[in-house]
């Protein structure tokens, strides 16, 4: 009896292995809040702020040595800009004097 148990649930483990792969591979983003760079595939193609929904930026930090920028896509993908990219870093600072300039609540 408890065979029949494990067999329904190692497949359910492999699968919730396997799409979290394959979301990471599609999106080039790391799905799971951990101690890693977040992305390891980059964009430097220009994406429309029409497209957007939102962005975060995450710093240096002592288990990812360079900023990453995520944004956020009203499709609901996500994308890893390269912030070494002309537009990116534009991008960048229009979202840090937005921020400076917001008045606070």
């Amino acid at each position: 009896m408890s065979r029949l148990r494990r067999v329904p649930l190692a497949s359910s483990l492999l699968l919730l292995v396997l799409l979290t792969v394959s979301e990471r591979a599609f999106y080039g983003v790391s799905a799971h809040l951990n101690l890693d760079c977040k992305c390891f595939r980059l964009e430097s193609q220009f994406v429309p702020q029409s497209r957007m929904a939102g962005i975060v930026i995450f710093s240096k930090q002592p288990f990812c040595q360079r900023i990453e920028i995520i944004i956020f896509l009203k499709n609901l993908k996500r994308t890893c800009l390269d912030p070494k990219a002309k537009w990116v870093q534009e991008l960048v600072d229009k979202v840090q004097e937005r921020t400076e300039n917001k008045p606070a609540q």
